[in-house]
């Protein structure tokens, strides 16, 4: 299976401008994203950005702590409609992987999204580098890992 997220132009300019205010701080930002399931291509596309205000997180340059109940109005929305969350936060520098510490994370956080919403479909954890790079992978059930973004689009001029 081949996973996929896609935006627009406009989505992306959002979480670059979010997630890259200037102060060399990490940040993070949430999407909702419809999908699409099928044989071999499972494609999540963006509906709603969400930044997460810098104010109620933690910011440092090598890492961003923030409040998870932004993910609550996310659930009522996805309950029942097999929508996907997408978590996406910067690097400020090019580290093109991620580190030990969105390990964990990402493994608290889609644990409880997948157990919450009981529905076995994956979410996604993207990461933004500097020149807008965007790259990621797909958790599933207890927050494991399923599979790396084999593709990330943004489409505009």
């Amino acid at each position: 299976m081949k996973y996929t997220l896609r935006m627009t132009e406009a989505h992306h300019s959002a979480l670059r401008s979010h997630l890259f205010p200037g102060d060399g701080n990490e940040a993070v930002a949430l999407l909702l994203c419809g999908r699409r399931k099928g044989v071999d291509r499972h494609v999540l596309t963006v509906k709603k950005v969400i930044p997460i205000p810098h104010d109620v997180c933690d910011r440092r340059p090598d890492r961003v702590t923030w409040p998870t109940e932004f993910v609550d109005p996310l659930l009522g929305e996805t309950y029942g409609r097999g929508y996907a969350i997408v978590k996406v936060h910067c690097h400020g520098i090019d580290y093109r992987r991620f580190s030990i510490t969105d390990d964990e994370s990402d493994r608290l956080l889609f644990s409880a999204v997948t157990s919450l919403l009981n529905d076995e479909l994956p979410h996604a954890s993207v990461i933004m580098l500097p020149d807008g790079e965007l790259f990621g992978r797909m958790l599933g059930e207890n927050g494991a890992v399923v599979a790396p973004l084999a593709c990330v689009m943004a489409v505009g001029e």
